[in-house]
């Protein structure tokens, strides 16, 4: 079978999808105001993880292993928002890898934050 891509029967078409639920949109907003939007979730979660790696690794540097790439890249976010909260703390990030935490045990989280550590020396 043979598939001819450039047919001029087969158009690329681009729109917007926009969700006009005002109920949907009002939830959003109610969730917004009231702090239980994923953003501001993240924001006390970053926060409270920044605590628990100043107390747990001291003055060694970390590294930190994420799932995913663009919106999906938390590991990213928290990079972000370190560089806001923690400037030093966020000085002392020795790399950041992406690794499929889904599969993932120890010893793979080990070996893939040794190749980061390596990578940046």
């Amino acid at each position: 079978m043979h598939f001819d891509l450039d047919t001029p029967e087969v158009a690329e078409t681009e729109r917007d999808v926009t969700n006009h639920d005002k109920v949907a949109h009002h939830l959003r907003t109610v969730e917004h105001h009231t702090g239980h939007d994923d953003q501001q979730v993240f924001i006390k979660y970053f926060d409270d993880l920044a605590v628990a790696l100043i107390e747990s690794i001291g003055t060694e540097n970390f590294v930190l292993l994420g799932h995913g790439r663009g919106n999906s890249d938390v590991a990213d976010d928290f990079v972000k928002r370190l560089r806001e909260i923690n400037p030093p703390l966020a000085q002392r990030i020795a790399g950041v890898g992406v690794i499929d935490l889904s599969a993932a045990d120890d010893a793979t989280l080990e070996a893939a934050a040794q190749r980061i550590l390596e990578a940046a020396k």
